[in-house]
């Protein structure tokens, strides 16, 4: 994870665990009462396809919060690979994100 300034950057790996979940995660600190209530944020969502995906097996989907605040890129690789690259604030943009998810993912291949 990198961040600075009102921006940061998260990749996720994991292994038989479906990290589409990564945008509804919330942890509460150490010592502090958990919030009982709801919070409603208005999400876009998108499944594609890119050639670079295609190559390494993949699926891809896109997520991203109103107003374009908060930005996930997730990619779906053969034996239940997958990777989640997030941004908040900032000038990274879709195909930013998924560069970013395919560079990782194919990192796990050993590619």
């Amino acid at each position: 994870m990198w961040s600075g300034q009102g921006e940061s950057v998260a990749v996720v790996y994991a292994v038989n665990v479906d990290t589409t979940d990564l945008a509804q995660v919330v942890q509460v600190s150490a010592g502090q009462e958990e919030a009982n209530w709801e919070v409603d944020v208005d999400v876009y969502g998108d499944t594609y396809h890119s050639e670079d995906a295609d190559a390494v097996g993949g699926e891809l989907e896109y997520m991203a919060t109103a107003g374009d605040t908060t930005r996930y890129v997730f990619l779906t690789l053969p034996g239940d690979v997958h990777v989640a690259a997030a941004a908040t604030g900032g000038d990274l943009e879709q195909q930013d994100l998924e560069q970013i998810a395919l560079e990782a993912g194919q990192r796990m291949q050993g590619n």
